[in-house]
């Protein structure tokens, strides 16, 4: 099964996964892009010796639309390779099981440079058959799943792989590590990584299966599902057919986001933003492939911002006036609103367009769950524009914040600038030396003081070192490159030898 798995194209498919990790950790993306092969053949050797051992995720709670949160994800860079492996072994099983005409998310792509077709044409493609679906019944049930990989069950999922013909080696060794991501609880899968996606897409299949054995015709992204329906009396009669098959197994719908509707009045809240959507898709549409493959996100930005700049470069040279116009639409929900800003802000970036930089200022405060969105967005201008840094850096000291989380992107937000003041090195100190704070955000205080601070202030994350859990510390010697001379060479020395991720590290920096 080892010498069956294509690991390098698993790589690159992390490489590409990596830009919308909920956390940010360079020290492990910079794994992948370099040391990929030595990442290999420390996994093999430990799967073929038989003492491979999942660990535990890196864990933060990420905001949720409204007040709430959820748990956010990313796995040690051996754990990555073999769940990204593992689920690609499994692929075809799965796509089999798959009716492309009702779900529309994670299509595998038949190029080679990528796992997926782009999201912004299965997008596009769902929302075009929920709209078809109106013209035909009258009724709509829109729902989705409350918490679905938080709850999503384990063994169940284990049972539909196997039914499905998955190779057996690959599924016994997935269950093995799904239950260790969980602490041997067998409820949930961790959120926020492609073979997440494709499990979760996969164990909805049933729901597919359901509709088309009832005559109903359904349009499925993940767990956001829509059906039609003649009368509303069938739609309550299937809504408690539904109910019950997933109680089943386990899940439950959301109860605020089940509901059912008139599909004229469902087309008519959209048909006047889907002409500014519309057209905005005609305008953009040379730029999609520049947004899908130039990294809109941080793994690969302020890392490779020369990259980044070139690809930007080569877009398109004409202002987006459509996008523009829709981003200044006066949306009457907070959801059509957060969909606009996630459609137009990517393609303004990608220009260099500044029109959407207040919408982002303000965004962050009305949306603290699109955070890394909006400083995917903010973070190129702010090494452009001192007035953009400084106001993102004002907001940091501010410390206005209720997660670690927000305090991880602001920081990031600023992170490809070439310097920033002194006050908020500071600022971002006192977080590294928080043990309050959790460790994805102390991680990188530890690079930001690394790379903008003065000789004492490195010295301070250097001292660090010794009072950290394993995550930091790796982040420590990751921060080394911004180190001179004597300095950097002893933390390698010193420290390249305290773990197979530090020993990757080293090497790569």
């Amino acid at each position: 099964m080892i010498d069956d798995i294509d690991w390098a194209k698993a790589v690159q498919n992390i490489i590409v996964d990596n830009r919308s990790d909920f956390i940010l950790a360079p020290h492990f993306d910079i794994i992948f892009r370099e040391k990929s092969e030595e990442l290999k053949q420390q996994l093999s050797s430990a799967l073929g010796a038989g003492v491979y051992e999942p660990q535990l995720p890196i864990q933060m709670s990420v905001p949720k639309q409204g007040i709430l949160s959820r748990p956010g994800s990313i796995l040690l860079p051996q754990d990555r390779l073999l769940y990204q492996g593992l689920v690609e072994d499994i692929l075809p099983q799965l796509e089999a099981q798959m009716d492309r005409g009702r779900t529309f998310s994670h299509v595998p792509s038949g190029e080679d440079q990528r796992l997926f077709a782009p999201s912004f044409d299965a997008w596009n493609a769902f929302q075009q058959r929920v709209e078809q679906i109106c013209g035909e019944r009258p009724f709509i049930l829109q729902c989705d799943v409350a918490n679905f990989f938080e709850t999503l069950p384990q063994h169940p999922l284990i049972n539909a792989l196997e039914g499905s013909g998955c190779r057996a080696e690959s599924v016994r060794l997935l269950e093995k590590t799904l239950t260790s991501f969980k602490q041997s609880v067998s409820q949930g899968i961790i959120q926020g990584v492609f073979p997440s996606d494709v499990l979760g897409n996969f164990y909805l299949t049933d729901i597919d299966g359901l509709c088309a054995l009832k005559g109903l015709p359904s349009a499925r992204y993940v767990d956001d599902i829509y059906i039609g329906f003649e009368t509303e009396l069938e739609v309550k009669i299937f809504l408690n057919t539904l109910i019950e098959k997933l109680r089943k197994v386990g899940l439950n719908l959301n109860p605020t986001k089940t509901k059912i509707v008139e599909s004229r009045t469902l087309l008519f809240e959209q048909k006047e933003i889907d002409t500014l959507f519309d057209t905005a898709r005609a305008e953009i549409a040379d730029a999609k492939d520049l947004v899908e493959q130039g990294g809109y996100g941080f793994q690969g930005d302020w890392i490779n911002s020369d990259e980044l700049e070139v690809a930007m470069n080569d877009g398109l040279d004409d202002e987006l006036i459509a996008v523009r116009a829709l981003l200044d639409y006066q949306a009457e929900t907070p959801d059509l609103q957060e969909k606009i800003d996630r459609f137009c802000l990517p393609y303004l970036r990608s220009v260099g367009d500044e029109y959407g930089i207040e919408r982002a200022f303000s965004g962050l405060a009305e949306r603290p769950h699109l955070t890394r969105h909006y400083f995917s967005y903010l973070n190129h201008f702010a090494k452009k524009h001192v007035e953009v840094r400084e106001r993102i850096e004002r907001l940091i000291r501010a410390n206005g914040f209720h997660l670690d989380y927000q305090r991880m992107y602001y920081l990031a937000g600023v992170m490809s600038c070439e310097t920033v003041e002194n006050s908020t090195v500071q600022h971002a100190l006192n977080w590294l030396q928080d043990g309050r704070i959790g460790d994805p955000t102390r991680a990188i205080a530890a690079i930001f003081v690394a790379k903008f601070g003065r000789v004492q202030d490195k010295r301070s994350v250097r001292e660090m070192y010794d009072n950290t859990s394993p995550y930091i510390k790796a982040a420590i010697l990751y921060s080394g490159q911004f180190f001179v001379g004597a300095d950097k060479s002893a933390m390698k020395k010193a420290w390249r030898g305290h773990s197979e991720i530090n020993s990757l590290i080293a090497s790569s920096i």
